[in-house]
């Protein structure tokens, strides 16, 4: 009896022991599983806040206009993202539509997924547009029409002009050209009810090269229209592309405004008076500082004008339609090497050559080799010379020889002292020797007028 008590006693104490270790590894276990999704919880903040930075980033680098930047911090996200796919895919497709990737873009903003409405409203322009750039040719093209309905009806609060361009963008893709605002004398109506609507109408005539319709219609536009600014801009440019330089110099002759300066200077550039365009141009630069059509005539000018300083400060401020990174920095790299900079220049073909890969075109291969030359890197020289030599640049050619003649090529072209004082000039030997030079007396061996008198009809030969 004793024995079973104190067996029952034993078992007791071993199932209260047991217990009260299965709470402290429950309670330890809970403990660990908060500290778990803490951890896990504090880990996703942080990967929500680098993925939102970076969503940041790339948002900043598209309206800068670095593409290849905002693809790197889109790239780092994913285009499978659980929560900003729509708008990883939204931002690359605006990447590759400003770099003219057109059928890129419609592939990214295509997927049926991007539909609903939240998302539909950010990218249905990005579509229809890349569709109308793709043309006839691509087999999506039948769907430009409902799309337009579709994206019109969606976005219709974010227009105050009931879609005006891109109707007439529709239009001009679909072939309807005769269809397009101005076409008919009764759409003017419409066309000039206010300022607003009359600059559309210009702006798009312009646009598709019908300037002459505007000249035409001149007279029907109010006389309070000619009062506005960008109407007497327009119609400058409309009379100015028809041929009529001096009309269009009188429309725009008291305006100070960036368009009218540009216009100014294509005019001045007709009569090539590069000088004066060129301060027309700086002047609407002045006025605008991100003015492209200003840049794009400024740039060559500085470069015939020899304004080198110019011509880089200009460069570093261009994003235009042909934006491309190492075509800008060899470009700049040319007004530095004629500015005298060839620390810099050399540095900037440095990296030129890094990045096409040693596959550099024979213009770059031109800079490092005078370069090379001017900065006395025989090493250099010796390697660029022999590339642009293959290239078919006599030049280069001749130097590569004569790297062969002289130690030091670099040192022996920039001597200023004369090579071989003794030596004479042949204009020295000729100026030298032309006393001595007597002149030469003709030794006449037949007189001319005896043979004048064997030919004369009056001699009668004697046959013996």
């Amino acid at each position: 009896m004793v024995i079973f008590c104190l067996v029952a006693v034993s078992t007791l104490h071993a199932q209260l022991l047991d217990s009260s270790d299965r709470g402290d590894a429950s309670r330890s276990l809970q403990a660990d599983d908060a500290l778990l999704r803490e951890r896990q919880l504090k880990s996703d903040s942080i990967n929500r806040e680098d993925d939102l930075r970076d969503l940041r980033l790339a948002k900043y680098a598209l309206l800068a206009g670095n593409t290849s930047l905002a693809e790197r911090y889109l790239d780092r996200l994913g285009s499978d993202h659980p929560r900003l796919n729509q708008i990883v895919a939204r931002y690359s497709a605006l990447s590759a539509f400003m770099q003219s990737d057109f059928d890129k873009t419609y592939q990214l903003v295509k997927s049926e997924r991007l539909n609903i409405v939240n998302a539909y409203e950010e990218i249905c322009l990005l579509r229809l547009m890349s569709l109308f750039a793709l043309g006839k040719n691509h087999p999506d093209f039948y769907k430009i029409s409902p799309e337009f309905d579709s994206c019109r009806a969606i976005t219709y609060k974010y227009t105050d002009n009931d879609h005006f361009w891109l109707s007439s963008m529709k239009t001009i893709v679909q072939g309807k050209m005769n269809q397009l605002p101005g076409g008919n004398v009764n759409d003017f109506t419409k066309l000039l009810i206010d300022d607003d609507s009359t600059k559309l109408w210009m702006k798009i005539a312009l646009y598709t090269n019908r300037e002459k319709q505007i000249i035409k219609n001149i007279e029907l536009l109010p006389q309070e229209a000619y009062l506005n600014i960008g109407i007497r801009e327009l119609l400058g440019m409309a009379y100015y592309r028809s041929g009529d330089p001096k009309r269009a110099a009188d429309f725009i002759e008291d305006l100070a405004t960036p368009n009218s300066d540009n216009i100014r200077g294509d005019i001045a550039l007709t009569k090539n008076e590069l000088e004066l365009a060129y301060g027309h141009f700086r002047l609407a630069l002045k006025r605008k500082d991100d003015s492209l059509n200003a840049l794009e005539r400024a740039i060559p000018l500085s470069w015939l004008l020899e304004q080198w300083s110019d011509g880089i400060e200009l460069l570093a401020k261009y994003v235009g339609r042909e934006y491309d990174p190492v075509k800008l920095l060899a470009l700049e790299t040319a007004l530095r090497i004629r500015k005298g900079q060839y620390d810099k220049s050399q540095a900037n073909l440095r990296y030129l050559e890094e990045k096409l890969l040693g596959s550099a075109p024979l213009d770059i291969q031109l800079m490092i080799s005078f370069v090379s030359l001017m900065k006395g890197d025989l090493k250099k020289l010796k390697e660029s010379s022999a590339k642009a030599c293959r290239s078919f640049d006599g030049l280069n050619c001749w130097i590569a020889d004569q790297l062969l003649v002289w130690d030091d090529l670099t040192k022996t072209v920039k001597r200023t002292d004369k090579v071989n004082i003794a030596a004479k000039s042949m204009d020295e030997i000729l100026a030298e020797s032309s006393n001595d030079i007597s002149e030469l007396k003709e030794k006449i061996l037949i007189d001319q007028r005896d043979i004048e008198e064997l030919d004369s009809r009056n001699v009668k030969l004697q046959l013996q």
